[in-house]
Order: structure tokens, then sequence, then C-alpha cells
């Protein structure tokens, strides 16, 4: 029993492998547009994977672990088990979970329960739920799981690379009220206190910047500590956004082995629309009549370029 064995608890941000798909404007995979939040950060408690494979006995010939999960689907024409593999060495890091709780309490149905795998700084699909089965196995193994989720220029490429350890990204809440039609965010003029979290994977954070102009200048921001390795890191600063008119948003984060995000690009494409970190941009219309009630404001521009 699992529960029975030393546990750990630790802060884990997961985040989709499709995160921000939107912002790649040559994309394949139409209809699965994922924007920018898809992802999250949890406390997780659960035994070390590593602990229950030497107990086990991982035999001289096993080169890698995979996973299954229970959910079962068609995808790519075949009825399947959702199943992720790792190498014996990346499983057999420490920092790796077999989880049965989700901050504190047990995991529900939704998260993953009665037990799930949660891989720290990876992408979130390495993070098995509905944990079935663990299976050792000589060389290696490609399922259909690993070949969806990497890097590739065409469906059948040679070279294609698997998503694994997550990138340096910052991410913002959007201010003021969005605009029902165009999502654009209304404010009055003003100073405005942006906040966000920026995260990249187990390495350390260096600085995050914001910009007010799309991208053309860049200030820094003020950065709290990571609440784990493995977690994410909080951020604010103030922008006084003194003339009406319309603004574009955007934040980017740095880490201390010198990575940063994809520039902003419309040429951006890979097959599945994957791995994606294009900072995150966020229109914004200043508008002095936003402070009252039952007041017009102008959003032609606004939705015109939305559609």
């Amino acid at each position: 029993d699992v529960r029975g064995r030393p546990s750990t608890t630790q802060a884990v941000l997961l985040a989709c492998a499709g995160t921000g798909r939107m912002s790649i404007k040559n994309r394949f995979w139409t209809h699965v547009p994922w924007g920018v939040d898809s992802f999250g950060c949890a406390k997780w408690t659960g035994c070390s994977l590593a602990d229950v494979l030497k107990e086990a006995g991982v035999q001289p010939k096993g080169k890698q672990v995979i996973f299954t999960g229970a959910d079962r689907g068609v995808e790519g024409g075949k009825v399947q088990y959702f199943q992720r593999s790792l190498s014996i060495e990346d499983a057999m890091n420490g920092h790796v979970l077999l989880a049965y709780q989700m901050n504190g309490v047990d995991l529900t149905p939704a998260h993953g329960a009665p037990l799930r795998l949660i891989v720290a700084g990876w992408y979130g699909m390495a993070s098995v739920k509905w944990l079935t089965s663990i299976e050792i196995v000589e060389g290696g193994w490609w399922g259909h799981q690993m070949e969806a989720y990497s890097f590739r220029q065409a469906e059948e490429d040679t070279g294609r690379v698997p998503l694994t350890r997550l990138p340096v990204r910052a991410l913002m809440a959007p201010p003021g009220c969005p605009e029902f039609f165009s999502r654009t965010r209304v404010v009055a003029p003003g100073a405005h206190r942006i906040t966000g979290k920026a995260w990249a994977g187990a390495v350390a954070l260096d600085r995050v910047e914001f910009s007010y102009d799309g991208g053309a200048s860049w200030v820094q921001t003020e950065l709290m500590d990571k609440n784990s390795p493995f977690g994410w890191a909080s951020w604010e600063v103030t922008w006084t956004a003194q003339e009406p008119g319309t603004y574009v948003l955007a934040c980017r984060a740095f880490d201390k082995k010198g990575r940063s995000q994809d520039l902003a690009s419309d040429d951006a494409f890979n097959w599945t629309g994957m791995g994606d970190t294009q900072p995150q941009m966020v229109y914004v219309k200043v508008d002095p009549k936003f402070e009252e009630i039952g007041s017009h404001i102008d959003l032609t521009a606004e939705q015109r370029a939305a559609k």
C-alpha cells in the first residue's frame, strides 16, 4: 500500500504542452486552440517512485518504465489506453512521485484518483493519471502518446524531438474587465498593478520583464521567490496608463541558465503546435468613460481585429 510508505509533499507546477498554441498562427491542429491558461501549481503528496522501483528490483537489462492510465479512447484511429514512459534514469530521480493527495486531501477523480504519477519539472502529459500499471522493459519504447507529444515539422519526421522538461515562461493576470466579443480588456486611466506567475521547471528564475507597447520596450518587474524547487514564483509591476488609447501588454521570463521565451513571430510552426513560449499579449483599451456605468465605449477597431 503506497499510503503506508514514507511520504513527501512538494509544490509542483503542471502545464499542458499545448499551452499558448493560439499564438501560433500557422498551426495544423486547429481543433485544439489552447490559450495561455492551461497550467496550475498544487501541493502533491505521495511516495517516491524510485524507492518502489528499488524495492521491486530493477534488472540490469531494464531500460524504460511504461506507465499506463485507466483512461481509454481512440486516437490516431487506434483504441488505446493512455501510456507514457520514462527512462530508468529519469524514473529513479527522487522527485518523481506516486501521488494520492492534492493540497492535503485525497485525489478527486478529475485529478487522477486513486493514484497518479507526478513528474516534477516536466510537461503535464508525463504525469499519468488514474495509474493502473508500471512496467519495466528492455530497450526503448515509443507509444502513441510519446509520438503525439514531440516537436516535429511533418506528420512523419525522423528528426522529431520529444517534449520533456518545462521551459521558462511568465504569464500575467489581465487587468480591468473584458469586452464581450473581442476580449479586449478595458481600464480607466491611472496606475494599475499587474501581477502574474513565472516558472522554469527545476531551474531558478532570473527575472521577469513587462511591456506595455507590444514588446517594443521592456521594464523589469519585482520577482518573488519560487514556492518550491519545481513550483512557480509571483511577480508584479505598476503600469501607469496616462493617455487614452489601445495598448498591448506583454511579459517574458528568463532563468539562471540563460533560457528565455520564444520571440513573437507569425512564422512560428511545429506540426503539433506544442511547446510554444511566445510572450502572452493582452490588448487593453484605456478610456476614462470606463468609470461611468452606462457610458458608451467605442471598440469597433478591436472587434474587427478579433475577427
